[in-house]
């Protein structure tokens, strides 16, 4: 089911993950995770999203970050920039301290049509966030999530974040 794994409680959908608002995510999420390679498969999803076809062998290129490389530090957001440069893309990197602020820049980016790759629980994961489901609803994609595809209210959103700042780039 579309976004199982993240509805709101008050949806009337028992939570998947049965913990804390706020840490949605549980060890089946870490199985991508932990092979550190979400932030080139945030790469890829955004580039097909915009009609680039896109490989993860082509971002390992793009990265050039080898996979051994991934597995062990994961991909920053310098070697993204990099990634997304190589591909012909702008990477609008924007990072704000208020939610609001970062909501307002996402919103404005989903209209014109520009994917964004956030960071999320603690800066230690990569999603991306394809478009809006209605007006506090957004799509994710999100590699470690068995169900790849889902959309959340916008505050269960901040609550994966999970960080007192809040960094996007704009594909």
């Amino acid at each position: 089911s579309l976004g199982a794994a993240f509805r709101p409680a008050h949806a009337g959908v028992v939570e998947r993950t049965d913990v804390a608002r706020g840490a949605r995510f549980c060890a089946r999420r870490r199985r991508v995770w932990a092979d550190g390679a979400c932030g080139k498969y945030s790469m890829q999803h955004a580039l097909l999203l915009l009609g680039i076809p896109v490989t993860q062998k082509d971002t390992t290129k793009a990265t050039k970050v080898p996979p051994i490389m991934t597995r062990l530090f994961g991909t920053n957001e310098g070697q993204l920039k990099r990634g997304l440069k190589y591909f012909g893309c702008d990477a609008i990197e924007r990072s704000f301290k208020n939610p609001d602020k970062l909501r307002k820049e996402l919103d404005a980016l989903l209209a014109i049509g520009c994917p964004a790759i956030l960071a999320v629980e603690q800066n230690e994961h990569w999603v991306v966030i394809a478009g809006k489901q209605s007006k506090n609803k957004y799509y994710w994609i999100d590699s470690a999530d068995d169900d790849l595809i889902g959309y959340s209210e916008w505050t269960d959103i901040v609550d994966w974040i999970d960080n007192k700042e809040y960094y996007l780039i704009g594909v």
